[in-house]
């Protein structure tokens, strides 16, 4: 029984240093690049909807969909978001201009996708200054 309680005592020593010891990782985009990201997924969603040619607003975001021309790393949930806002197009695009119903459940996801930018640019932020905060604490301690 005390070899247990000393091992039980041993492996939660060993758990609490390990936790404090933990590097904070360093982002894998910078706010530059994010914004370029936010800025080119926003810009091709407003290009498809603005064209009035429905065959061609079908063909776009066929395109874009298929061939994933637009390279998105997903900070928040706006990776997702874009999928389905070019899939929403694809789909109701088939056979004509989008109905109103589509409409309305397309701006609304171009409102979410607005909404989990900010929120993938405010995450990123925090990691940015996480990261910074514990590289300047790393190397005051050496």
């Amino acid at each position: 029984m005390k070899n247990i309680n000393l091992l039980l005592c041993f492996s939660i020593l060993f758990i609490s240093l390990l936790s404090c010891s933990r590097k904070a990782e360093k982002p894998k985009l910078t706010l530059s690049e994010y914004s370029t990201q936010a800025i080119t997924s926003k810009g091709i969603v407003e290009k498809i909807l603005s064209e009035s040619d429905y065959k061609k607003m079908h063909e776009i975001a066929l395109a874009v969909e298929s061939s994933r021309a637009v390279d998105c790393k997903a900070v928040s949930d706006e990776c997702n978001i874009l999928g389905q806002i070019l899939n929403k197009i694809v789909k109701s695009t088939n056979d004509g201009l989008p109905g109103e119903a589509d409409n309305v459940a397309i701006y609304k996801l171009v409102n979410q996708l607005n909404d989990e930018l900010s929120i993938g640019h405010e995450k990123l932020a925090e990691q940015w200054k996480e990261y910074i905060n514990a590289q300047s604490v790393e190397g005051n301690s050496k």
